[in-house]
C-alpha cells in the first residue's frame, strides 16, 4: 500500500498586477517555494516513510475577478507552472524518483482588508496537479506507484 502525505511548505516572492477593469486584475508571481513530501509505503506489515523536501522555482499566472463591488471578494482563476531546482542532500531518490515539474490550475478566492497605510489580502486557493509525478520504474518502489499528483491547498498573505 501506498500513500501520499503533502506536509508543510511556503513560499516566498514578488507579485506583479495589472489591472484590466474595475472588476478583472491579472497577477503573475514568480516565487521560491520550500516544500515536503511524504510517501508512506507498507508492506507486509513494515511502514516505511520516505520524505522529499524539494526546492521549486514557481511561475504562478492567476486572474481576479470580481464579482461585486459592494463586497470585494475576489475569486482567483489560473495556473502555476513549477521546476525543481534543489533537493535535499538525504532524500530517497534511489527508492522513488519523482518528476521535478508539475503544472497545476488554481481556483480560490481571496479577500481585500484595508489598513490606514496598506492592504492586506488573504487568500485560500486549491491546485489540481495535471501531472503524474510518478517517476522511474525501475527504481525500488517505483513499480507500486502509479500515479502521485502534487494537488494541494495553498494560503496566501498579500501586501499592497
Amino acid at each position: 500500500k501506498v500513500e501520499s502525505s503533502n506536509r508543510w511548505g511556503f513560499e516566498l516572492g514578488f507579485s506583479f498586477n495589472y489591472i484590466l477593469n474595475n472588476n478583472v486584475e491579472l497577477r503573475i508571481n514568480p516565487v521560491g517555494a520550500f516544500e515536503e513530501d511524504e510517501i508512506i509505503y507498507t508492506t507486509n506489515g513494515s511502514i516505511e516513510k520516505l520524505l522529499f523536501s524539494p526546492m521549486y522555482a514557481k511561475l504562478p499566472f492567476h486572474s481576479i475577478i470580481k464579482i461585486n463591488n459592494k463586497v470585494p471578494i475576489g475569486i482567483i482563476l489560473g495556473c502555476t507552472s513549477s521546476f525543481q531546482v534543489q533537493e535535499k542532500k538525504d532524500a530517497p531518490i534511489a527508492q522513488v524518483q519523482l518528476k521535478k515539474y508539475d503544472f497545476s490550475l488554481d481556483i480560490g478566492i481571496n479577500y481585500p482588508i484595508k489598513f490606514r497605510s496598506f492592504t492586506m489580502c488573504p487568500e485560500i486557493r486549491f491546485a489540481k496537479s495535471l501531472v503524474d509525478a510518478a517517476g522511474d520504474n525501475n527504481t525500488e518502489y517505483g513499480k507500486a506507484i502509479s500515479s502521485y499528483y502534487r494537488d494541494k491547498f495553498n494560503f496566501g498573505l498579500y501586501f499592497y
